[in-house]
């Protein structure tokens, strides 16, 4: 297997390209303050995960670099995604941060009475729900075909069986609670 030492990087350009990418996370709670209704996490981490590419409509790998990673104060915790109104908003994320290869941060829920947040609050805190998904806006990416090997910002990285996608630069957009990670 030979390895490349450049590899072709894509600056995302075109409106499907734009679009939100999500991938899951298994909540990984340090710590639970049922006062303050907030939940520490790891959000994402450097190691490849599946994920849906929407521009070839298959399943590829993907690494996301933390180092690449613009972080905004806070993102909406939102239910399953969902962004089409203000009533999809379970709470807040923020305290974000990279931490080596991790992003951690605090999901902060709202305290809505008997509304969804505070639902999805009393499964957090119980140990019913421990899924989530990060949804981030790709802007500077290398594919790796499957079976080669490229460097990318001076780390070797290996396509296995898929197309693997080294994503270089991105923003975080939102996280979302879900039933099934």
């Amino acid at each position: 297997m030979s390895i490349a030492t450049e590899s072709p990087i894509a600056w995302i350009e075109s409106a499907a390209d734009r679009q939100i990418t999500t991938r899951s996370a298994s909540l990984q709670f340090a710590a639970v303050r049922g006062d303050e209704r907030t939940v520490e996490t790891q959000l994402a981490d450097e190691w490849p995960k599946p994920v849906y590419d929407l521009n070839t409509g298959r399943l590829i790998d993907e690494v996301l670099l933390m180092k690449g990673v613009f972080l905004p104060d806070q993102v909406p915790l939102l239910d399953n995604h969902r962004r089409g109104s203000v009533l999809d908003i379970l709470g807040s994320v923020d305290a974000l941060r990279v931490a080596v290869d991790r992003l951690t941060g605090r999901l902060r829920l709202a305290a809505d009475g008997k509304g969804p947040a505070s639902r999805a609050w009393l499964l957090l805190r119980d140990g019913h729900l421990s899924g989530a998904t990060i949804g981030y806006a790709p802007s500077l990416v290398a594919d790796i075909p499957a079976g080669q090997t490229r460097i990318v910002e001076g780390r070797t990285f290996t396509a296995r069986e898929r197309m693997l996608r080294v994503v270089i630069r991105w923003q975080l957009k939102e996280a979302s609670l879900r039933p099934v990670g």
